[in-house]
């Protein structure tokens, strides 16, 4: 295994989450900006719908944009949303040379998981459309053992992490980023440590993550 220490691809390029496939990264993400129309329909679908309303289903590059329009409703704002869901799903699909995938869209009024942690998952496509995204942090293996050792004792972690001075990165809206988890080969002991970003009362958060199935 290699044993440099994994760390992170940013770039503004959306061919730059093809490093996902390099064994020192584990997580890759592409900078995008959102269009104004979609920034607009993201905060219509999330001012005007229920914060409760997800649909998780495996959907393959021709089925997804009905799925999510059937469940979102058949709006402008939805339509917008699901072809660009439908266009993610169809890069990550090829990206990863798979007919199906599992897709989740929610609106979230807090958050889903607020502790630092990591997947036993192969690899996971995170989007925020709108409102606060994913916090991560860089990989050190004294934090990682940390982690693990305080499993369920999250503020102890916390204290410590604080105490150790790293930051905390978080994506922001618009952010495609492929997340490698411990169930990928070689990967072991070195899966993204991340969590869901803390909301206050009255914000919300559109989510759309891809996984392999």
């Amino acid at each position: 295994m290699n044993q440099h220490l994994p760390h992170s691809s940013v770039s503004t390029q959306a061919g730059s989450l093809a490093n996902i496939y390099k064994p020192d990264i584990n997580i890759a993400s592409w900078r995008r900006s959102l269009t104004r129309a979609h920034q607009d329909a993201a905060h219509e679908l999330v001012s005007k719908t229920s914060a409760c309303l997800q649909v998780s289903e495996a959907v393959d590059t021709r089925s997804a944009f009905d799925c999510v329009v059937a469940n979102f409703g058949d709006s402008d704002a939805t339509q917008l949303i699901a072809k660009d869901a439908s266009e993610l799903v169809e890069m990550f699909s090829i990206l990863f040379d798979v007919d199906q995938v599992g897709l989740r869209l929610r609106i979230l009024d807090k958050a889903m998981c607020p502790k630092f942690h990591v997947d036993r998952v192969l690899c996971r496509l995170v989007t925020t459309y709108t409102g606060l995204a994913t916090e991560w942090l860089c990989h050190n293996n004294e934090l990682y053992n940390r982690l693990t050792q305080t499993r369920n004792r999250h503020q102890e972690f916390d204290r410590y992490l604080s105490d150790s001075g790293m930051s905390i990165q978080r994506l922001a809206a618009g952010d495609v980023a492929l997340l490698k988890g411990e169930a990928w080969e070689g990967n072991e002991n070195r899966g993204l440590m991340h969590r869901s970003p803390s909301l206050q009362d009255g914000e919300r958060r559109l989510l759309l993550t891809v996984d392999l199935i």
